[in-house]
């Protein structure tokens, strides 16, 4: 298969950045969030694949990034949680 050419993958992020701008617009309140956090989930792992060649890499090269990415999930709950319970106290 043939990997896509550096434009055509630029011309994608165009397109998702005018569907988060579009959804900023359009939706509001949690559904507008998720939706902008979903596509700017899927234009990281696209500048991951293609300019960061995760595609060629080595096995261990792919854990490292699926360890960093795991890592940024870990701390993303630990604020959600403190945000969650700041009234609590």
């Amino acid at each position: 298969m043939r990997t896509a050419s550096p434009v055509v993958v630029w011309i994608v992020l165009l397109a998702l950045l005018g569907l988060t701008l579009a959804a900023s617009f359009v939706l509001s309140g949690m559904i507008g969030l998720t939706v902008a956090l979903a596509v700017a989930s899927v234009k990281s792992g696209l500048v991951f694949w293609r300019y960061m060649h995760l595609r060629e890499a080595s096995g261990l090269l792919r854990i490292a990034a699926l360890g960093a990415l795991f890592w940024v999930f870990v701390l993303l709950a630990f604020v959600t949680a403190d945000y969650l319970t700041r009234g609590l106290a």
